[in-house]
């Protein structure tokens, strides 16, 4: 750490990020939430639907569309086949995010080797790594927000650019919304202004409040034009998803009000200074900023117990915790690189030689077991597992010989370059993992349909993964149990598992069925329990209809 000059910070976070979130983006398979934003974003270029969101040309208005637009933007110069491309701007924001939390840790602390910390802290927290990964919605709405947090605190603790200050964090809170609505307002603006008002107490407004009346404003405007639009262009649609969504809401993913109370674990190799950074009458009297410390600690708690009322829970709702969190982590990070040559009490030094000797266990145990796990599968990655291999196993055992000499800031660059391995060097291996010997891209069936020219229907709701696989659109002719039979005389259906009682039943009668394949987009299965996702399956028969003969 001693080498790093703070003119380079900036640069050293933007390469680490780049290295974090960049790597080998298009190694896995679009998720569900991946598929249903890549479809819209490609519709919108196809079909010309930009403001009129769709899914396989339904109407798609849960989320917003700002991630969508940047996805479909992405496609257009790049191809929507390149998932690097469709990835790109999720993982942009993910760098976006990293330099907005090292700026707004300078603005709190008036520390840089502090704020550097900080920043790599959150840049190799687990969850973060994986939202800025992942061509979803979470990283641009948490992103756009921690960027008008940043903004406010400067707003709120100086005089000077009050109406740049303010109108920046209106644009950027709107773009939040735009995102994915008012998640970033909820579960990280909120806990911020809460930890604010106890510690700092919004002192010296008077002179403020038209900033702050434009601002309010601005975030009404940018916020609700989209709402607005689709809700006047097609009011009976949106009614629609939108009394769904509420009902969905109040039954999915439901989990007890205690679930979050392990979220220190969503940190991933910061797990254990995370649950240390949580003991206040440990850190207390041991940090150099003690209200910047108590600030960020609100924050953190607050966060997880607004986040814990709400009935859904999923552990990727936990990210706008981790944001404030990694300060917290670095204020004990700071202490033990200052401090921890000097300590001598096993109490001190336990957590830390237990937190940290994790990860160097970890990385001399890796090659080893990483063999044993891999050995049948890696005819096509030995490079990647040796280069992975070397780097984790020389981290490791610069970690456990460090730690014996108490140089924390030397343990804490070897972490960094640990968890930089794992992802530049160790993320092929995933593919390692892909081992359904049955797999077949439901891509093929266009080479079918042009054979027996024929149009392909679903026999209800297809998965967003299979779709967005087929690259096209798949009418579905049985919703709500109606069933509306095309006007082709021979047609395609593709049929999942769970439906085929109830298909052959409707069509036994009147119609000639010939099964012609299976569809199978699962990548991993487990052959030992011959478990696979059936809801990346799908059955395809051709029908014909016998008045036709």
């Amino acid at each position: 750490m001693k080498l790093v000059r703070p003119r380079n910070y900036i640069t050293i976070l933007i390469l680490v990020s780049i290295a974090l979130f960049f790597s080998h983006l298009e190694v896995l398979f679009a998720n569900i939430m991946e598929a249903r934003n890549f479809i819209t974003a490609k519709e919108m270029v196809t079909y010309d639907n930009w403001l009129l969101t769709t899914m396989n040309l339904e109407p798609r208005y849960e989320k917003p569309p700002l991630p969508t637009w940047l996805s479909a933007l992405t496609g257009m110069l790049f191809g929507f086949k390149n998932m690097l491309a469709m990835r790109a701007p999720a993982a942009l924001s993910g760098v976006f995010l990293v330099l907005m939390l090292y700026y707004l840790s300078v603005s709190l602390l008036k520390d840089k080797k502090q704020a550097f910390i900080n920043a790599l802290i959150v840049a190799t927290s687990f969850y973060i790594i994986f939202i800025a990964r992942d061509g979803s919605w979470d990283v641009f709405t948490h992103a756009f927000m921690l960027g008008a947090i940043w903004f406010l605190f400067q707003f709120f603790e100086s005089d000077e650019h009050r109406w740049k200050n303010s109108l920046m964090a209106a644009v950027l809170i709107g773009l939040s919304f735009l995102s994915k609505g008012p998640i970033g307002m909820f579960s990280l603006l909120t806990p911020f202004l809460v930890a604010y008002a106890i510690i700092f107490k919004f002192i010296n407004f008077k002179q403020k409040w038209w900033p702050i009346t434009i601002g309010v404003l601005v975030v009404i405007l940018i916020s609700s034009w989209w709402p607005l639009y689709i809700y006047f262009s097609d009011t009976n649609t949106v009614e629609l998803i939108a009394d769904k969504e509420m009902a969905a809401r109040s039954n999915r993913h439901v989990r007890p009000w205690y679930h979050y109370w392990s979220f220190p674990v969503q940190t991933g190799i910061w797990a254990i200074p995370a649950i240390i950074s949580l003991m206040y009458p440990y850190l207390k009297s041991r940090v150099e900023n003690l209200k910047g410390y108590q600030f960020t600690l609100i924050w953190t708690l607050v966060g997880v117990v607004l986040l814990s009322i709400v009935p859904e829970k999923k552990e990727r709702y936990l990210v706008p915790v981790l944001i404030p969190m990694a300060i917290n982590i670095g204020f004990y990070v700071r202490y033990l690189i200052q401090k921890g040559a000097d300590l001598k009490t096993k109490k001190e030094l336990f957590p830390a030689y237990f937190g940290f000797g994790i990860i160097g266990v970890i990385g001399i145990a890796f090659p080893f077991v990483g063999y044993i796990f891999l050995k049948d599968n890696l005819m096509s990655y030995w490079s990647w597992f040796l280069l992975t291999s070397i780097v984790v196993f020389l981290s490791g055992i610069f970690i456990l010989i460090q730690l014996k000499k108490k140089n924390f800031g030397k343990v804490f660059t070897a972490i960094i370059v640990f968890q930089l391995s794992i992802l530049v060097f160790g993320f092929p291996l995933a593919k390692s993992f892909y081992n359904n010997d049955a797999f077949k891209n439901i891509n093929e069936l266009h080479i079918i349909e042009q054979e027996q020219q024929i149009k392909s229907y679903s026999f209800g709701v297809l998965s967003p993964e299979l779709i967005w696989k087929y690259d096209g659109v798949i009418k579905n002719i049985y919703q709500d149990k109606k069933l509306q039979l095309p006007a082709d005389i021979s047609f395609g259906l593709l049929v999942a598992e769970n439906q085929k009682e109830e298909f052959l039943k409707l069509f036994e009668n009147g119609f000639e069925i010939n099964y012609i394949t299976r569809f199978d987009v699962n990548y991993i299965v487990n052959k030992k329990k011959k478990h696979r996702n059936t809801r990346l399956t799908s059955d395809f028969y051709i029908l014909k209809k016998n008045n036709f003969n």
